[in-house]
């Protein structure tokens, strides 16, 4: 997988890109339905170039519709030196991030690119609604924490984490080398994130930025505090 590279032609905006759980950067977090199986789906991709277009309209069109007006083509390496967007330096999730969707200029698909140590941790074991999440292992061998336990992934490794408990997900690097993985989300004007371990549950609106990350220690009565 020498050279992988991520290929994306800009096309009509659709919705704006904000790239998974880099702190103070995006709208939402990184990071699934009823009766499906809670396996998440491993495809081995290994030995081979990822290139994801994005930003495709929701109708055919002509082709030599106007609106259709194609700009350059970015490309970005996953595997070279990287200036880096951002560093935490929380201990058990150290890592460094690069937002690839915005380098990229990306409008329906959010993508950031993490370097954990040995030890750390990207975020916490979370599950999503209102968004999807794709991982590809680009160097090193991270391991995959999800709801049947834990598996040591490989270069080349994609995973789908789909929405609701089933796609629940972490990624630690049990390994005493360096790890890289590119996580990808698809765009929602409104994401709620759960958070298993903590107790927690966050809300992040795509339209206007507004968020809130919330205990689920005590259920509301649906009437309480109103006139």
């Amino acid at each position: 997988m020498l050279g992988t590279e991520v290929v994306v032609a800009e096309r009509p905006r659709l919705l704006l890109s904000q790239d998974n759980h880099l702190p103070g950067m995006l709208g939402k977090p990184l990071e699934h339905q009823p009766e499906r199986t809670a396996r998440p789906h491993l495809f081995m991709a290994r030995h081979a170039r990822m290139r994801q277009c994005s930003g495709v309209t929701p109708e055919p069109r002509p082709l030599d519709d106007p609106s259709l007006e194609f700009g350059a083509v970015e490309v970005f390496n996953l595997e070279g030196e990287q200036d880096w967007d951002a560093e935490n330096s929380r201990e058990g999730f150290r890592h460094r991030a690069t937002r690839v969707g915005d380098r990229l200029g990306a409008r329906a698909l959010g993508a950031g690119l993490y370097e954990l140590p040995p030890g750390e941790k990207t975020w916490p074991y979370h599950y999503t609604y209102g968004m999807e999440e794709w991982l590809l292992v680009v160097s090193g061998t991270p391991t995959l924490r999800s709801p049947e336990g834990e598996r040591e992934l490989a270069r080349g490794d994609l995973v789908v984490f789909r929405e609701g408990p089933e796609g629940a997900h972490q990624v630690i690097n049990r390994s005493a080398e360096l790890a890289r993985v590119l996580i990808l989300s698809s765009e929602s004007a409104l994401t709620v994130v759960h958070y298993p371990d903590g107790g927690k549950v966050g809300y992040w609106a795509g339209s206007d930025g507004q968020r809130g990350l919330l205990p689920r220690e005590r259920e509301l009565d649906y009437w309480e505090g109103e006139a």
